[in-house]
């Protein structure tokens, strides 16, 4: 039922309305810009490329957790090991 909701809502959605928030999400995308850059200069210092790290970037939505998967992926590290009594090997 909420995918039949958000179809609809689109749908009536005018294009002056997406404007509005686009603009309203200026602020937010102004003060996380530090943190992106951040990010980004990390992930190329650890090996990924630009375009990984962008994908990364845009894919991840969880703050800190993108440093962390950054050091499990230059270390080779599984996430989950079900052989191992923890929860990052």
């Amino acid at each position: 039922m909420e995918a039949v909701h958000f179809r609809l809502h689109l749908e009536s959605m005018s294009s002056s309305q997406f404007i509005a928030g686009a603009r309203r999400s200026i602020p937010i995308l102004i003060s996380t810009a530090p943190f992106r850059l951040l990010y980004g200069a990390l992930a190329v210092d650890q090996g990924l490329t630009v375009w990984q790290a962008g994908l990364m970037i845009l894919t991840l939505y969880a703050g800190a957790s993108k440093p962390v998967g950054l050091h499990l992926f230059r270390h080779h590290h599984a996430a989950y090991n079900p052989t191992s009594h923890h929860l990052i090997s």
